[in-house]
């Protein structure tokens, strides 16, 4: 199954920091193996996959504008997308569940194809705070968000779609050191397709220490979900049985 794809994109430095950039590309992918002839229990995602022979070239066109500011220590890069799909392919949910030999349950998903529409953005900012002590600070945030739906007049939500999440982190650097403490806030995902669960909200609060016993080595220490939250990924296929 041939493929094509191609892009172009442009740059315009409207000043000596601030550029405004721009993306246009498609591209093609032939369906996988898996994609096409899955036909049995598939115990990683706890479903009972059913393939499609008749898949046909998934192929995306799209769009990406850009905006980066960039000043000594202080960064602004903002990303807006919107990709439209054809015969994108993805594993619906039947609604039926089968019983394997050994008393699994499992869910049965179709890989099927339709078109599809994303559209979504990034924001990643980057501040130099200071200088304390010969503490070197820097804070760091994103924000990231992405809609995804079946175009035509279904309008359905697709499946697995993260929901919106942002990230807050200050570090502090020192000769070898490197300390960073992160804030990840991960929306509620309401927006669900046909046989998803609800996804709730949750905040994780990490730490880690960083020291460079040489050009070659380096220790790490990392204390994650400090507040012990009970985070579920909707992008997981075992969300519901495994917690992050």
């Amino acid at each position: 199954m041939g493929r094509v794809s191609c892009s172009f994109g442009v740059d315009y430095h409207l000043t000596d920091t601030t550029k405004l950039g721009g993306l246009l590309y498609r591209a093609q992918r032939a369906p996988t193996t898996e994609e096409l002839f899955s036909d049995g229990p598939h115990l990683a995602t706890n479903q009972f996959e059913i393939g499609n022979p008749g898949l046909d070239k998934e192929i995306a066109t799209g769009a990406e504008i850009s905006l980066r500011y960039r000043n000594g220590g202080n960064q602004i890069t903002v990303n807006v997308f919107y990709t439209d799909y054809s015969d994108y392919v993805y594993q619906a949910l039947t609604g039926e569940t089968v019983i394997t030999d050994a008393g699994d349950i499992l869910s049965v998903a179709h890989f099927t194809a339709s078109d599809a529409v994303f559209r979504g953005f990034e924001v990643d900012i980057a501040r130099h705070l200071g200088v304390w002590n010969n503490w070197d600070f820097n804070a760091d945030a994103s924000l990231e968000y992405v809609d995804a739906n079946l175009s035509g007049p279904s309008l359905e939500n697709l499946p697995r779609i993260p929901p919106l999440g942002a990230t807050l982190a200050l570090s502090a650097d020192k000769d070898r050191w490197n300390l960073r403490a992160e804030m990840e806030y991960t929306a509620k995902q309401n927006r669900l397709a046909f046989g998803e669960l609800l996804s709730e909200s949750y905040v994780l609060l990490s730490a880690f220490a960083t020291y460079e016993l040489s050009d070659n080595v380096t220790l790490r220490l990392s204390a994650h979900n400090l507040t012990d939250r009970d985070a579920r990924q909707h992008t997981s296929f075992l969300k519901e049985e495994v917690p992050l």
